[in-house]
Order: structure tokens, then C-alpha cells, then sequence
């Protein structure tokens, strides 16, 4: 990050506050960096001059020209880098800031209605409250998994699976999931899907979720495509 944010400029004392440790006042530096536009629009360059991969510095040129004088830009430099396959995840603890550069991702979240943002959104940011919410030392977990494999982040409120076709494995592993006494979504992605329960049967098709509250009975899972469980 320091490297990156030493090609830029305007981001020259965010990157020695970064040198000394000092995140916070880091943060605050680089949120108050002057001529944006044209220093955002440097990532991508400073990237490429810092080394980094290039799966990297093509998500610093999707920053760029997606947001342009964006007054969060910047902050990206302090963000790490990953790429999940199919299946894989990661959890990112409360406190932590994140960011969605490409692809389509599942985001499941505890019932909440305190988003506080930092920049890349053209949504209302909060910044003294966001800076004040940061845990420096949380750690996000990344879980390597495959189509069918359960992923439950140690220390998280929530299970989740993504299936394909449920049979065999995957069928075991939704009947774990959507198991009575869970609070329970089903979300159809690709092809169909259909819950069934003592009383009734439910047809999702793609982009469509039913949800299942915790005193109802088990229910049974089939789908012709991919699906995404989460209790």
C-alpha cells in the first residue's frame, strides 16, 4: 500500500502515515487528498509501478473509471486483494471495510440497517462513524471450498452451501442446511428450484428466494440448477 500510494502525488502524507503505522490518521489523510480526479485516476499506474499482480491493477482500473474523484478511491490501496472461485467465500467480520470489484456474489448479513460507507458509492458516506467502527484487528477469513461443500466461518451467525442439482453429496448437505429450528433462505441462481414442506411446495426460478422462519418443519430441497441455502 505504501508503495502504491508513494506514485501518487496527493497521496504522498497518506503514505507516510502508512509507513509509521498510523492507520487511522492514514485513512484521514487520504480522505482529505486534494485534486482527486486526477490522483484516482493514477491507481492503475502506481499499481503496475508498485509491482503488484495484474488481476490487481486491472481492480485498481476498474476503481478508476468507475469511480473517478471518488473520495474513497484511495482507500482501495489499504484493501487486500481477493479472488474467490465458484463455491469459495469469504467471511468479513463486522469493522472491516470491503469492497465488490467484479463478479456475482452471495452477501449474507445478521439483520442490520447500519451500512456505513467510506467511498465507491454514490450513496450518503459517514466518515467519522466509519473510522470510529473500524476493528484493526479483526481478520477476515477466506474459505477455499467447492459446489456442494458447506461453508461455516468459525465465530460467524450463519451456515451456507451452494449446490448444484442436489444429489448424493449435495443433497446430504442441504438436508444439514435447511435442517428445523433455523431461521432458512433458499435462493434459485441458475435453472430452478423447489421447496417443499409438509404443507405445501414452492417453485423459484432464477433470481427468486423463498424464506423458511425457524418454527417451521424441515423442508426438502430439489433444484435443476444452481442454488444458494443459508440458515
Amino acid at each position: 500500500a505504501v508503495a502504491l500510494l508513494s506514485g501518487i502525488p496527493s497521496a504522498s502524507e497518506g503514505a507516510e502515515l502508512l509507513a509509521t503505522g498510523d492507520r487511522i490518521a492514514a485513512i484521514r489523510a487520504l480522505l482529505a487528498a486534494e485534486g482527486l480526479q486526477e490522483a484516482v485516476a493514477l491507481l492503475p499506474e502506481a499499481s503496475r509501478e508498485a509491482g503488484l499482480p495484474a488481476i490487481e491493477c486491472a481492480a485498481y482500473q476498474t476503481v478508476a473509471s468507475t469511480y473517478p474523484g471518488d473520495k474513497g478511491a484511495l482507500l482501495t490501496a489499504l484493501l487486500a486483494h481477493v479472488s474467490l472461485d465458484v463455491g469459495s467465500a469469504a467471511y468479513v467480520p463486522a469493522g472491516v471495510p470491503h469492497s465488490y470489484i467484479r463478479g456475482l456474489g452471495l452477501e449474507v448479513m445478521t439483520t442490520s440497517d447500519n451500512v456505513l460507507r467510506l467511498g465507491l458509492t454514490p450513496k450518503p458516506i459517514f466518515i467519522d462513524e466509519a473510522i470510529e467502527a473500524l476493528d484493526l484487528g479483526a481478520s477476515p477469513q477466506v474459505l477455499r471450498r467447492r459446489v456442494g461443500e458447506i461453508i461455516a466461518p468459525p465465530g460467524a451467525p450463519f451456515e451456507a452451501l451452494l449446490a448444484r442439482g442436489l444429489t448424493g453429496m449435495h443433497e446430504h448437505a442441504a438436508q444439514v442446511i435447511m435442517r428445523q429450528g433455523r431461521f432458512r433462505l433458499c435462493l434459485a441462481i441458475e435453472g430452478a428450484a423447489t421447496i417443499t414442506t409438509d404443507t405445501e411446495s414452492v417453485v423459484l426460478n432464477a433470481g427468486t428466494a423463498a424464506i423458511i422462519p425457524h418454527d417451521d418443519s424441515a423442508v426438502r430441497v430439489s433444484a435443476s440448477g444452481l442454488v444458494a441455502l443459508v440458515a
